[in-house]
């Protein structure tokens, strides 16, 4: 749940990240990995997802980022699974 006129897209991929994270933390596991997938529509463009992926990664710390997929879309869906 987001708006774009209150976050950045560094400040998205950290969350969308942490959030997973977390869950998987609180059940009392260990993440290792994760993928992370986008929808975007026409109108974002590459610098979206250079910044969202610098967020994504400084969030994964020790969790490495695996795949995922980058497809078109009405609006801005993410999916990431740890």
């Amino acid at each position: 749940h987001f708006k774009m006129d209150f976050i950045t897209p560094y400040q998205l991929g950290y969350k969308s990240v942490m959030v997973n994270i977390s869950d998987v933390c609180a059940s009392g596991a260990e993440p290792k990995y994760l993928t992370i997938s986008l929808s975007l529509p026409n109108s974002v463009d590459e610098n979206f997802v250079k910044e969202f992926y610098e967020g994504a990664k400084k969030a994964s710390d020790n969790v490495q980022i695996v795949g995922g997929d980058i497809t078109g879309s009405d609006k801005i869906y993410i999916s990431v699974t740890a």
